[in-house]
């Protein structure tokens, strides 16, 4: 075997790839682990799927799937709670899907005048509920603001107040919880993969 940079380059990149794969399974994991924690039998809807290749020109592509009304929910926020500021506006601990969120059909309009609260909805709407299951709105409450439910004086019996979900971002906390792991591991991997190569390259066939 000849010693060459392209050896070396083929070698780190067969290694990383299948290394940071596992990594991204790691991270699924700890991922759906919080979510089940934080959950509360409610927002069960989430799920996480990973898968990396490297490509014929030798790039590389690693990435972890998480879907899920659940899991935006406990990642995101609910109600008033919502984060309503985007990657692209604050960086760190934005919302990637906000705006495809205001523009699903998923989404009530009438709540952005009144700061995002929970409103009923219209009778008929067919409405997602976080634990995956759907069900139609009886139109009782239309409008009315479901965060203050036990205000609502035309209930036909007591209503509890909706609790917003606050924004955990586990998906990005656990990913800068995961970063120093990686770094040590992937240093010590590159160190690890050139020295093999070196010795390989002087092995007498």
């Amino acid at each position: 075997m000849r010693f060459t940079q392209a050896n070396i380059e083929d070698y780190l990149r067969q290694h990383m790839a299948r290394r940071l794969e596992e990594w991204l399974n790691v991270l699924t994991v700890r991922v759906q682990n919080k979510w089940q924690e934080y959950d509360k039998g409610e927002y069960t809807e989430h799920y996480a799927e990973t898968g990396a290749t490297v490509t014929r020109r030798g790039k590389m592509f690693c990435a972890a799937v998480f879907s899920g009304l659940g899991a935006y929910i406990l990642e995101y926020g609910s109600g008033t709670e919502m984060t309503l500021s985007t990657v692209d506006e604050i960086g760190q601990f934005g919302n990637p899907d906000l705006e495809s969120y205001l523009m699903s059909s998923g989404f009530n309009k009438m709540r952005e005048a009144r700061g995002y609260t929970i409103l009923g909805r219209k009778k008929g709407d067919k409405i997602h509920r976080p634990n995956g299951s759907d069900y139609y709105s009886s139109g009782n409450y239309e409008n009315l603001d479901l965060q203050r439910a036990s205000t609502i004086k035309k209930a036909k019996h007591q209503l509890k107040d909706y609790i917003p979900q606050q924004a955990l971002h586990i998906i990005e906390n656990e990913f800068i919880a995961m970063i120093p792991e990686m770094d040590e591991e992937l240093e010590a991997l590159t160190t690890l993969a050139i020295d093999t190569i070196v010795t390989e390259s002087f092995t007498l066939p």
